[in-house]
């Protein structure tokens, strides 16, 4: 991997160590099923009191009146862009999941028309991680013919990946987080208990709602194939298979 040394001008990652949401030296398993120790919680960090509108404010900087903003449809996200909306008075989209197992990002057929207008089309996401989005979105503006005229983002985790995409980019903030493939993982990050309360290790407990005893489905499941291959987790269980498909959650 090439050296991206950290840039960060307004003092975003300062303010995300500060308040606690950029979390170093963990054991992180992300969204994409890729492993690596540090992450930056944007959700916590735009929750922060005067955060979002700080962020908000950077991020509307030069964006005229009559562009067009898209945002993906999560949460954080949409909140983030409509204040940019706010303070640049522009016309805010946010995209739609859609009901495939990988919710991909389309389009509102009812914006489609407004879309099309001849104004630039900008794209606003809180970060850049492995840039899934930011296909799935470029893919269902070229269905109808469209394109994003520019990509801003709070904070870009992937310079090299950046450093590929075919429009223009800015971040107000960008440090090289690694990840690896399961198969890849260094032996010192594999000696770190997973994390049960970040990304994909949420998954792999019991919900409050559950037992601990008797956990049937691929959840369980997944996790044991995790702890066949010599990764443990942090809430100090691991998982024995029953009879079947049922797993019995005990502790070590």
């Amino acid at each position: 991997m090439a050296d991206f040394p950290t840039q960060d001008p307004h003092g975003v990652l300062a303010e995300m160590q500060q308040n606690g949401s950029y979390i170093k030296g963990r054991h992180i398993v992300y969204k994409a099923g890729l492993h690596g120790s540090d992450y930056l919680d944007k959700d916590a960090h735009l929750r922060q009191p005067g955060v979002a509108r700080r962020v908000a404010e950077l991020l509307a900087v030069g964006i005229k009146k009559w562009s067009i903003i898209i945002a993906p449809e999560t949460r954080s996200e949409v909140k983030l862009v409509e204040m940019v909306w706010e303070i640049a008075g522009c016309e805010v989209f946010p995209t739609v999941k859609g009901k495939d197992a990988a919710k991909t990002h389309t389009l509102d057929p009812n914006h489609i028309p407004l879309l099309q207008w001849d104004h630039p089309r900008i794209l606003i996401d809180d970060v850049f991680n492995n840039g899934e989005t930011l296909k799935q979105i470029m893919a269902a503006l070229a269905a109808h013919g469209l394109s994003l005229t520019e990509f801003r983002v709070m904070a870009n985790r992937n310079p090299a990946l950046a450093e590929t995409l075919s429009i223009p980019f800015s971040a107000l903030a960008s440090v090289e987080i690694e990840q690896w493939a399961e198969a890849d993982v260094p032996e010192k990050l594999k000696k770190r208990a997973i994390s049960t309360t970040l990304w994909n290790g949420r998954d792999w407990i019991a919900k409050t709602w559950e037992t601990d005893v008797t956990i049937p489905g691929d959840r369980l499941m997944a996790r044991k194939a995790k702890e066949d291959k010599g990764f443990r987790f942090d809430d100090g269980k691991y998982v024995v298979q029953m009879e079947g498909d049922e797993f019995f959650l005990t502790a070590n």
